[in-house]
């Protein structure tokens, strides 16, 4: 599954950045921050190294995808879901809260429309 993070340069996001990348069903396609844009992820998070030659874009550029993964300060969150729930890019499903080691093709082909997921 296609996957960005919106929101990746913060301590979630990291940490969403560090499972995804080991994830085997998710291909972690692009990821967004306003205030680093262009700079390498490892740049804010040193520990992905090596791991990863992916760099920050803006929000604004976002491919498509299959499943979204926000990880935005508090509050937030519930404003963006709002913006792209009308947009058509995010699917309200009842297994939206799941965790992302258990979901699976099969969840994602219930549908057409695509999920987000808030971290």
């Amino acid at each position: 599954m296609k996957a960005p993070i919106i929101g990746a340069s913060g301590y979630a996001g990291g940490e969403v950045l560090r499972l995804l990348l080991d994830h085997p069903r998710v291909e972690l396609c692009q990821v967004t921050s306003e205030s680093h844009l262009g700079e390498y992820v490892y740049q804010q998070h040193p520990n992905l190294r090596k791991r990863t030659r992916l760099k920050f874009s803006s929000r604004q550029q976002l491919e498509s995808f299959e499943l979204l993964f926000l990880a935005l300060p508090h509050g937030e969150a519930q404003t963006r879901y709002g913006r792209c729930e009308r947009n058509g890019k995010t699917m309200n499903h009842p297994d939206l809260y799941k965790q992302p080691e258990s979901l699976s093709k099969k969840d994602c082909k219930k549908s057409s429309r695509r999920r987000m997921v808030v971290w």
